[in-house]
């Protein structure tokens, strides 16, 4: 939404439809299909993240850990998990 502020105000204009061919112009290149695509792939991964969190949390409950053990060890996950995955993605491509 930043980059249509951005692109629409940057330069002022004498006419009002070169503005909204501008907007247009934006909008409809966020309205591709691999764009739409990619946002769909990315909410549903970001949900089964969610999920997947939730449920390990009551797993663990039940088997007897304490919700600050649960936290101490879960939190640390995303980091490394972060960080192989940014590491994997600089060897594999250079």
């Amino acid at each position: 939404m930043m980059t249509i502020v951005l692109i629409v105000t940057t330069e002022p204009e004498p006419v009002e439809v070169e503005r909204w061919g501008k907007i247009s112009y934006v909008a409809s290149s966020f309205c591709r299909p691999s764009v739409l695509l990619l946002c769909l792939a990315g909410s549903i991964r970001n949900a089964a993240g969610y999920v997947w969190a939730y449920n390990v949390q009551l797993y663990f409950e039940n088997i007897g850990q304490t919700k600050t053990e649960i936290a101490s060890w879960l939190s640390w996950i995303p980091m490394v998990g972060g960080s192989i995955g940014k590491l994997y993605y600089l060897f594999s491509y250079s």
